[in-house]
């Protein structure tokens, strides 16, 4: 009998796991780890749109979805089907996948309207919402060369904005949640560009306990306007509220720049400066007293990654060339070959610290002249990491703590929290 209920528990938590990678599998991200450049900026400006998805169980109320128009805007939403369980979790997939819909066969006709999609989202879903059931849900269009904001947000909390001059602000909703009987609604549109980064979420964040007591709102606000990053800012999250007590997500969007004080190298493509750079990069970093540890992950990432960019962009090898050469056991002498063929293809090498309030992380960017690659196949790390093809990305994601691609594919910004000791 105890056989049985175990064999039950475990066919129990397969199918759930099934039901969580489809429910992964139903959210689009036009953007998987890539970072947008800001072409209308002063600077070299990048735009980073970072998500954080953790369900309380395996299924959950919280969903959302960024998508990118054939325009070059960016259309996103996040929702919080209200209530608990299944029912919550029924809601919230059917809601991404009608606007996913929705979205694409609007894409289609080269006629994106989001006050015309959320029109078209609350006539399907009000008809299958239940008297007591209710959707809080935001929509967000954001034109990254106007630097222009429309937004229509349903009982959702406000969106955070940060910027030097103005400090924090917040962006209130400015419609109900979503219910049986909802109709009319209001897309507001607002000028951005002051601000330097934003903050959506659901309220599993900022109504989650806090171990010292109360809710993380109030202390939700410093922690994001003090943050450095994202990985700054989840860190922060944790400690104040460790996983929460409810499904959480939240939009994490900052606009970056490189200053005149990180770091340049271009070099060669060739392996030994590649190693060249390592050693300039850990020379670096001796002063600042990084652990063996750390340092040992950086210098595995670097390694990793310089080497993609000296295969992959400079010499232009595809993953099943390079097996091939392994499997016939040439790929050392064709490496020799090949740095002689294209020693006019430099790699490009920028890097710094960024210092938070309490941490300081090593950024690098490598930018190689290959074609780079389509950086959506990326999907996979997040959704089936043991079926990616990319094995060298598996590793690195677990040595970094986040790494962002150019959309071209051929530039990749990485980021490690220093630890020392």
């Amino acid at each position: 009998m105890q056989e049985a209920k175990e064999i039950q528990r475990l066919f129990d938590e397969t199918d759930m796991q099934k039901a969580f990678d489809k429910e992964l599998n139903i959210i689009k991200n036009d953007f998987y780890y890539q970072q947008i450049k800001l072409d209308n900026q002063a600077q070299e400006s990048y735009m980073r749109f970072d998500i954080f998805y953790k369900p309380l169980e395996m299924l959950s109320g919280d969903s959302y979805s960024i998508r990118k128009t054939k325009e070059g805007k960016i259309f996103c939403f996040m929702l919080d089907a209200m209530g608990k369980g299944l029912s919550a979790a029924l809601t919230a997939i059917t809601s991404t996948t009608i606007i996913n819909y929705f979205f694409d066969e609007m894409q289609k006709e080269d006629s994106f309207d989001m006050k015309k999609l959320i029109a078209l989202y609350i006539s399907y879903i009000k008809s299958n919402l239940l008297d007591e059931e209710m959707v809080a849900i935001g929509f967000y269009e954001y034109d990254t060369h106007e630097e222009i904001l429309s937004y229509a947000m349903f009982g959702m909390p406000s969106v955070l904005a940060y910027s030097l001059d103005k400090g924090l602000q917040k962006i209130p909703s400015n419609n109900p949640p979503i219910m049986s009987f909802s109709d009319d609604f209001i897309v507001n549109s607002s000028w951005i560009g002051e601000y330097s980064k934003f903050l959506a979420h659901t309220d599993g964040l900022s109504e989650s306990d806090m171990f010292s007591g109360g809710i993380y709102k109030n202390q939700m606000e410093d922690d994001f306007a003090d943050s450095s990053c994202v990985a700054d800012f989840v860190l922060k999250t944790k400690e104040a509220i460790g996983k929460g007590n409810d499904d959480i997500a939240f939009f994490y969007i900052e606009k970056v720049g490189y200053g005149d004080d990180f770091q340049k190298l271009t070099i060669q493509s060739t392996q030994d400066a590649v190693q060249d750079a390592i050693k300039n990069i850990k020379e670096y970093l001796k002063p600042f007293g990084v652990s063996v540890k750390c340092m040992s992950e950086i210098i595995l990432s670097l390694s990793e990654l310089l080497l993609n960019a000296l295969e992959h962009g400079s010499y232009g090898l595809t993953s099943q060339q390079k097996s091939a050469l392994i499997e016939q056991d040439i790929f050392d002498d064709e490496m020799i070959r090949f740095e002689q063929i294209h020693l006019d293809k430099p790699i490009e090498i920028k890097y710094g610290i960024v210092s938070g309030d309490k941490t300081m992380m090593l950024e690098v960017i490598i930018t190689d002249c290959g074609k780079g690659f389509d950086t959506t196949a990326l999907k996979k790390l997040v959704t089936n990491a043991e079926a990616f093809n990319g094995r060298g990305f598996v590793i690195v994601k677990k040595l970094l703590d986040r790494f962002y691609f150019n959309e071209k594919g051929n530039s990749i910004t990485i980021q490690k929290f220093l630890s020392f000791g």
